[in-house]
């Protein structure tokens, strides 16, 4: 068996380890100035996370921001996962060998728990470490054999050290520890190879959370200013100074909502004082709306890919074939990409420790199956189609028409399957 790192039967963690659930850097208070957050997004964008990463944990507090990471990440982790062997070795005995092997304790390293946090790093901040420490497992079957655990880190520990041109961690003592994905001791969930962190939504989303919570703000007092009517008081000019008018205004202040109160009138009937309301119906709060909408929209579109909701009028079929389409993409990738991260930072390393170098590239895959189960209503109406389609061609060609229809590519484009002509001919 190789060792990893070392040939201790455990290998000692970083002196700083984070979970997905412990975040000692959330903010308590963030600045709400746009020039602050202006700052935040150009000190990211120079590969220094430590701020950003923090604003990208306030965005949580956006329930809009909330449900859309929500959504992205639980696309991915509630489908089924399995490990599969590569393609091109499917039906090796050790690559088979080495799946089984896997299986037994893949489920338990590669838990939601872990990947939870670092999909949504990889979002929102673009990039995603983890450290990966290995211990000795025994068992009567297999023997002694390294086994891996995944501690992601919170990304306000990172940065990009333009001079290595690598990405770097700094633990609790201060010291920078290069991270180098694929040696056995690092992965990094990262949305592309050249300059990960520009592809995190934290860029154009974290800008915009700060405008919508101002709008919020100012709604809210031009709510408390419009939503309590004027009161103007009537008092004769003569009796300004009277003791009369000091109580007739006092208990005006006094009444709150108790909604009535005295007023004095003259021996002949008529009113000297008077009370009327006046409400504020200035229309300037559809700009706060407005704000808050766009603000909303931006979010959906930067994290999911699109707005169906707020950008479709009418229900359009095409509209929302088209947003699952979109949607499913990113999907997709996410999946995809999580895949290679996993596959290159845990399994091909768990190979070479326990199997040799040698055979590493018989790690199996980890797979989420997010493909969406076939609507077999619609598959339905695309056979008949295409089938009338090619009866429609025979009849013509009976008829003395000459149609140049290729019947297999037409099938072929609606992933029919079809004989091929080796299987025909024997």
């Amino acid at each position: 068996m190789n060792a990893p790192l070392s040939t201790t039967t455990t290998l000692p963690q970083s002196t700083f380890v984070t979970t997905p659930t412990e975040q000692p850097f959330l903010m308590t208070e963030v600045s709400a100035t746009v020039e602050a957050v202006r700052a935040i997004i150009t000190e990211h964008e120079q590969g220094t996370f430590y701020t950003s990463a923090q604003l990208a944990d306030v965005l949580d507090r956006n329930a809009r921001v909330r449900g859309a990471l929500d959504s992205r990440v639980r696309a991915v982790l509630g489908a089924e996962t399995k490990l599969e062997p590569p393609a091109q070795v499917a039906d090796d005995p050790l690559a088979k060998l080495i799946m089984r092997r896997a299986e037994t304790w893949w489920n338990d390293v590669a838990n939601e728990a872990v990947l939870e946090g670092m999909l949504r790093y990889h979002i929102t901040v673009g990039v995603a470490p983890a450290e990966v420490t290995w211990g000795v497992r025994r068992n009567v079957v297999d023997g002694a054999s390294w086994i891996p655990s995944i501690h992601p880190w919170h990304p306000a520990t990172s940065g990009y050290d333009d001079s290595t041109k690598r990405l770097y961690v700094t633990d609790a003592k201060g010291h920078s520890l290069d991270v180098c994905p694929g040696d056995g001791r690092w992965l990094v969930l990262q949305a592309s190879a050249l300059y990960p962190w520009m592809r995190g939504v934290i860029r154009c989303v974290g800008l915009e959370d700060t405008m919508r919570g101002l709008a919020i703000q100012d709604w809210a007092r031009w709510c408390e200013k419009h939503g309590i009517p004027i009161t103007k008081a009537y008092v004769p000019r003569e009796e300004i100074a009277s003791t009369a008018t000091k109580n007739f205004l006092r208990n005006l202040r006094l009444m709150g909502r108790q909604g009535h109160i005295k007023l004095p009138v003259d021996d002949d009937g008529k009113k000297r004082y008077d009370v009327a309301f006046e409400e504020m119906k200035a229309a300037s709060w559809q700009g706060f709306l407005r704000m808050v909408e766009l603000c909303d929209t931006d979010v959906s579109i930067a994290i999911l890919g699109q707005n169906l909701t707020s950008e479709v009028k009418g229900g359009s079929f095409a509209a929302a074939k088209v947003h699952d389409e979109v949607k499913l993409d990113i999907v997709r990738a996410d999946a995809n990409m999580l895949s290679t991260c996993l596959r290159e930072g845990v399994l091909k390393p768990w190979v070479r420790y326990n199997f040799g170098a040698h055979v590493e590239e018989l790690a199996p895959w980890p797979r989420w199956l997010v493909e969406p189960p076939v609507n077999m209503e619609s598959s339905s109406k695309i056979l008949g189609a295409v089938m009338g389609a090619i009866e429609a061609a025979a009849r013509a060609q009976q008829a003395g028409v000459v149609v140049p229809l290729d019947v297999r590519a037409l099938l072929e484009s609606y992933e029919i399957p079809t004989v091929r002509e080796e299987s025909e001919s024997a």
